[in-house]
């Protein structure tokens, strides 16, 4: 039997490998310059990654999460206005043709969410989800929104960033000497949430050496 549950892990992993690329493809065939949609994908999955103890999820929601932060521009191909309604749009309307629907679904909202309005119950798409893929929505999406302000200047090139989390607070370091202020102003502007989905806020410092503080994983007190 556990040999068995290896093949399919085997099997699920690699068409995992097989679907992402497609994401990455269908990300640079509507996107001129992708390399913010790739920062913010290697972000996010970071961000995930440390917050494990706080959300819960495993390969399947991380493979979403990222699928989504490829995603989550293409609308711009559009227009800029509404552009997150144009991803989700773009993403359901069959460019995507390797994945089921219900994994199309998931990845379309997140997208969508990644800014403006929070998931309502009266958004049509999202209503579709099931309870438990609602979930999965407003966590990932918190994630992204966070991702996607971490590279609002689309200058600091952030290899790894390290948090802590402690009294209610997500405190997130990124070792950079440029300026933060624009990351800082979209953090604060596209956190709501992240606040809401997890019940902690997130904060943003720059630091000069972050990478002796972290470790694994995201617990109560600890650097990450």
């Amino acid at each position: 039997m556990k040999g068995n549950l290896l093949v399919i892990d085997s099997k699920t992993s690699e068409m995992r490998s097989l679907l992402r690329n497609e994401a990455f493809q269908c990300m640079t065939k509507f996107l001129k310059d992708s390399a913010h949609s790739i920062q913010v994908g290697k972000l996010a999955v970071q961000l995930f990654d440390k917050l494990s103890l706080y959300h819960g999820y495993g390969e399947e929601e991380r493979f979403y999460l990222e699928c989504g932060a490829y995603l989550h521009d293409i609308g711009l191909a559009v227009g800029d206005k509404k552009h997150h309604k144009h991803s989700l749009r773009l993403i359901l309307d069959g460019k995507l043709p390797s994945f089921n629907q219900r994994d199309k679904r998931i990845i379309a909202n997140i997208a969508r969410y990644h800014r403006r309005s929070s998931p309502k119950p009266n958004h049509h798409e999202f209503l579709l989800l099931s309870p438990t893929d609602r979930e999965i929505v407003n966590k990932m999406a918190g994630i992204l929104r966070v991702a996607d302000a971490l590279d609002r200047s689309r200058r600091l090139e952030i290899d790894e960033l390290t948090c802590i989390v402690q009294n209610g607070v997500c405190q997130i370091y990124i070792d950079t000497p440029l300026s933060i202020e624009g990351e800082i102003k979209a953090l604060d502007k596209k956190k709501d949430l992240f606040n809401k989905v997890f019940g902690l806020d997130v904060r943003l410092t720059a630091v000069g050496e972050t990478r002796e503080m972290a470790t694994s994983e995201a617990s109560p007190g600890s650097s990450i």
